[in-house]
């Protein structure tokens, strides 16, 4: 019997910092999912989505989470499950709520987020 992907529980819940070249500021530019058998779901621009997942396929998330420069740009992954996950649990049906929670606290930080409400693009990892 297959097992179904919507089961799976988030382990690991990040923001994705980005620090551009001769900066001086990390500003957000993603949110990643990772559930217990290691699957990743990355939500960010468009434009990003392969810039990142470049960065977070290359390096082991606790590297990430101490920084690490790659391409001329300086990542960091900042551990938000705890936060997370005892607000909203850590089923993936979760990950709504949280980019919704993301987004409220800071709509122009977290602006890359706007076009998951407005598309509705995040029902798709929930719908089988």
């Amino acid at each position: 019997m297959k097992k179904n992907k919507q089961s799976v529980p988030l382990q690991l819940i990040y923001t994705v910092f980005v620090e551009e070249p001769n900066d001086f500021y990390f500003h957000p530019r993603g949110v990643l999912f990772v559930d217990k058998e290691h699957n990743h779901t990355l939500f960010c621009s468009d434009v990003d989505y392969n810039f990142l997942l470049r960065a977070i396929r290359k390096f082991p998330y606790k590297e990430l989470e101490l920084g690490v420069e790659f391409n001329g740009h300086q990542f960091e992954l900042k551990n938000i499950t705890a936060e997370m996950t005892s607000k909203y649990g850590d089923a993936p049906k979760a990950m709504k709520e949280i980019l919704k929670d993301l987004y409220q606290t800071s709509p122009r930080q977290y602006s890359f987020l706007r076009k998951v409400f407005e598309q509705d693009s995040a029902v798709s990892h929930f719908t089988p």
